[in-house]
């Protein structure tokens, strides 16, 4: 009995130090700020501040991918970057993603995802024969393959 005891004893965690609490509270500080500041500090729409702001957690929400585009969801999203197609002349013609096509709601998104990656792709590469815009071009190319 005495041996359960002792083994309860041992195994209990130890509370945490005041040292560790407040590294513990400095870190989740920083994490959600970072959040915040995410989508605060987007080029084009960053004050001053929201952009001084993002140069300084940059590193951090790069590494976290946490400088997304949660702007695409406020009230005023910006253009959406749909593909229209034209195949064969102008026998076959469409749009993608397309709402009759893709459905449902999450296989619509999936493609429309895809045409947004396109975009980001071809908008970082201005430059003629870079890399990145030969890329773009491979991917635009790619998908009516598939």
């Amino acid at each position: 009995m005495a041996d359960a005891s002792k083994t309860a004893e041992t195994t209990r965690p130890r509370p945490w130090s005041r040292r560790a609490k407040i590294l513990a509270s400095v870190l989740i500080a920083w994490h959600v700020a970072a959040v915040f500041v995410g989508p605060w500090s987007m080029p084009g729409w960053a004050s001053q501040l929201g952009a001084s702001c993002g140069w300084l957690f940059h590193p951090y929400t790069q590494a976290l991918a946490l400088d997304n585009g949660y702007r695409f969801f406020a009230p005023e999203p910006g253009p959406s970057h749909l593909i229209r197609y034209d195949i064969d002349g102008g026998r076959v013609r469409g749009e993608f993603p397309s709402r009759a096509e893709h459905w449902p709601r999450l296989w619509y998104h999936r493609h429309f995802m895809l045409t947004e990656f396109v975009n980001l792709l071809e908008s970082a590469s201005r430059e003629e024969n870079s890399p990145a815009r030969k890329l773009a071009e491979a991917y635009a190319e790619s998908y009516p393959k598939h």
